[in-house]
């Protein structure tokens, strides 16, 4: 496995510079007998990913003593931040609804789905918004 190309971070910072987009890395899938059996575990899911982001953007930002053993570290979350804002890689639907949107008109552009699926039809309703008590 290698990548599509040699020279990511710029092609990266382009397509983001061009469209907006930071592309999307991953989509945690829920079983639908899991969900329809446990409505409550889609958010329960999501807040614990959340969570776990914000426990290491936390510790990112350290530079006292780096906490991860990446040379660069420093320097790369100060181009990540100047290029991409300091909320990068936002979790969750708001914030995405372009890459997503995006995603959804290629999908159905190639043929691999078979309408231009509204955001809130392929989520589960509880991810969608933050409810605090």
């Amino acid at each position: 496995m290698r990548r599509l190309f040699a020279d990511f971070r710029r092609a990266e910072s382009e397509y983001y510079a061009d469209t907006g987009i930071f592309p999307v890395m991953h989509v945690v899938v829920l079983r639908r007998d899991v969900y329809e059996r446990n409505r409550w575990a889609a958010r329960s899911l999501a807040t614990a990913f959340e969570e776990a982001r914000q426990i290491t953007l936390d510790g990112m930002a350290e530079t006292a003593g780096l906490r991860y053993m990446l040379p660069w570290l420093a320097a790369d979350l100060e181009y990540v931040h100047q290029m991409l804002g300091p909320d990068y890689w936002t979790y969750g639907v708001p914030g995405n609804e372009r890459a997503l949107d995006t995603l959804i008109r290629y999908a159905h552009e190639q043929g691999l789905i078979p309408e231009r699926y509204a955001i809130d039809r392929i989520f589960a309703p509880e991810t969608l918004e933050r409810t605090v008590i």
